[in-house]
């Protein structure tokens, strides 16, 4: 039993020692170079973890209309749904088919923009409120929880709205 709790004082004096170490190298450096660095690590770790486009559910519906929009010419003459009423999805991804074309890769730019745009915003916040490694550490918390990811490897609604609000 005693070993197990120096094991854990030793682990506990450990992970104090790295918060400490973290904490000094967010708060010394810059606002514009955690940025950099925070945008770096979010734009590796998703191109690590990048998700094919959704085969199937709202984000393809999407995708399809935006496609075909740009390749036709002509706003497609589907049954009016919901799906075509989400503009603040639609028409920047439609302004970025217009400029890139409708390659798959184009699928991923803004919803990949929308969410390092999101969680920079909480990196600001809870810099602001307490410390810039406590931004660091609201980012990666952000960046790193599933909802997240999914939501900024597809073109869903929720990713940017709460990027805008």
């Amino acid at each position: 039993m005693k070993r197990i709790s120096e094991f854990f004082g030793q682990a506990a004096c450990g992970l104090k020692a790295a918060a400490v170490w973290v904490t000094a190298f967010f708060d010394r450096n810059t606002h514009r170079r955690n940025v950099l660095m925070l945008s770096a690590v979010y734009c590796v770790l998703r191109a690590l973890t990048l998700q094919t486009v959704e085969k199937g559910g709202d984000a393809i519906w999407k995708w399809q209309i935006l496609r075909l929009w740009c390749e036709t010419g002509t706003y497609p003459a589907f049954p009016p749904d919901h799906h075509q009423g989400r503009w603040m999805l639609m028409l920047p991804v439609r302004a970025l088919t217009a400029l890139f074309g409708a390659d798959p890769w184009v699928y991923y730019i803004y919803p990949l923009a929308m969410g390092l745009t999101g969680a920079l915003a909480v990196y600001f916040i809870a810099s602001r409120l307490r410390s810039r490694a406590a931004g660091a550490a609201a980012f990666a918390l952000t960046v790193f929880s599933s909802f997240f990811a999914d939501e900024t490897m597809q073109l869903c609604p929720m990713n940017p709205g709460a990027t805008f609000t």
